[in-house]
């Protein structure tokens, strides 16, 4: 369950004045993500505005597992890439409250309401540090979700904040389907109308001539 007892402030990531341009930037966040893995970042818009939380790990399951078990009321989903977490409200099931992007390569992203995360970052670690001593290996067990990998692959750079969007329906989707095949069976049923429609139309007169034969005289 989410608590306030521990909690820590997100290390503001400031880039340096001679770091400007954006694969410049990347590799600077990079270096430092790497130089303090598990340490709780605040990445910034160029504006100066808090972005996203982020940190690196070299045991993304282990982190996996501990903020699933942390949060009351989860939805986890698989992406191309890794994995995806989203934290609901306790008292509304259906608003995301936030979204935890979770990469093979040990990037953890934080988007949506950061201040929770932020105050339970240090709960958090301190579970996650227990699955790693766990007798069951977490390097070898790919987490459960609660739905199917999605298409889309969220960008594991912080810069570009993840869009937002509607749900897929999943009835909408069938309604579709089904419409389709429809279709097909309509387009199917009105090219046999009109082959029996050319076969069945009467002949024209003279398409098909019967030569009779000549009358003869008869003798005289």
């Amino acid at each position: 369950m989410a608590s306030t007892t521990a909690c820590t402030e997100a290390v503001p990531l400031v880039y340096p004045q001679e770091v400007k341009n954006d694969s410049a930037r990347k590799a600077y966040k990079l270096k430092l993500l790497k130089d303090r893995p598990e340490t709780l970042f605040a990445d910034l818009y160029k504006s100066g505005e808090v972005s996203n939380l982020i940190f690196l790990t070299d045991q993304p399951l282990a982190w996996h597992a501990a903020i699933s078990a942390h949060y009351p009321s989860v939805k986890k989903e698989g992406i191309c890439n890794g994995w995806k977490i989203k934290i609901k409200e306790v008292e509304d099931p259906d608003t995301v409250m936030t979204t935890v992007n979770m990469y093979k390569n040990g990037t953890v992203m934080v988007q949506g309401n950061l201040t929770p995360f932020e105050l339970d970052f240090l709960l958090i670690k301190e579970r996650a540090q227990q699955e790693k001593s766990a007798p069951t290996d977490n390097n070898h067990t790919l987490p459960e979700t609660d739905t199917t990998p999605t298409s889309g692959c969220p960008s594991a750079d912080p810069e570009k904040k993840e869009p937002t969007g509607p749900e897929p329906d999943p009835q909408l989707d069938r309604a579709i389907t089904d419409l389709k095949v429809k279709f097909i069976e309509l387009e199917r049923e009105l090219v046999q109308l009109r082959e029996l429609s050319a076969n069945s139309q009467p002949r024209t007169p003279g398409s098909s001539k019967t030569r009779l034969p000549s009358a003869q005289s008869s003798p005289s």
